[in-house]
């Protein structure tokens, strides 16, 4: 399985702020961290990250969330993962066949 991350969530919040977020998973060798870029990938940061279900078992999807101050206007945010091995989700798609999904996730938002 290709690691997989999804950016479901998207929160404006009354002080301005914004909350985006989704979740990620790797299969068997689980999610060590999800990276947030709010500028088009120029700059990363650690969004917070659920706790695994089970110790026994890392082959869940993981929650994340990545609150910020978002300049202003439009502004293009990029997600990926990083696996528990230690591999950065690859950032091209590559469509569906034959292993599943792969590329960075991105969406515009306005502030």
């Amino acid at each position: 399985m290709n690691t997989v991350t999804k950016l479901h969530a998207i929160n404006h919040h009354d002080d301005g702020r914004v909350t985006v977020g989704g979740y990620a998973n790797a299969g068997t060798r689980g999610i060590k961290r999800v990276e947030v870029s709010t500028d088009s990938g120029a700059s990363w940061t650690d969004a917070r990250l659920s706790e695994p279900l089970t110790e026994a078992s890392d082959d869940v999807w993981r929650q994340w969330a990545y609150t910020y101050e978002p300049p202003t206007g439009a502004h293009e945010v990029v997600v990926c993962a990083v696996d528990g091995t230690g591999t950065l989700q690859p950032r091209e798609d590559d469509g569906l066949f034959p292993s599943g999904a792969t590329g960075w996730v991105s969406k515009t938002i306005k502030s």
